[in-house]
């Protein structure tokens, strides 16, 4: 929990795995509900309290295989997952840079 709300205070996002650390994260989200916007869900967990506490945070783990290991297993796949949508963002082509009229279209990216 400690981490969790540390990371927090530092502006940092966190990327929960598992049961015990959802659990974690959500005992940090009870003490100050602004916590919650720097926590990032890796997995569902197959443990039967994990998507309670999913609800309760009403977060959406970006993951669910079925996975119940705890060994961390679901972070690691998470992360690629964060990495390759940090590398999209930092690359993607813009309507100036590619020549393209954007007029009929709409921008849903923010400033």
């Amino acid at each position: 929990m400690w981490i969790v709300l540390s990371a927090a205070k530092n502006k940092k996002p966190i990327v929960v795995d598992g049961f015990i650390s959802s659990t974690a994260a959500l005992c940090a989200v009870k003490l100050n509900p602004l916590v919650k916007e720097y926590i990032i869900p890796s997995h569902l967990s197959r443990e039967p309290g994990a998507k309670y506490v999913m609800d309760e945070l009403q977060l959406k783990p970006m993951l669910n295989l079925g996975m119940r290991l705890g060994e961390g297993t679901g972070c690691p796949l998470a992360f690629q997952i964060i990495e390759a949508g940090m590398y999209t963002l930092e690359h993607m082509g813009t309507f100036e840079s590619l020549s393209l009229d954007g007029g009929a279209l709409v921008d849903i990216r923010e400033e």
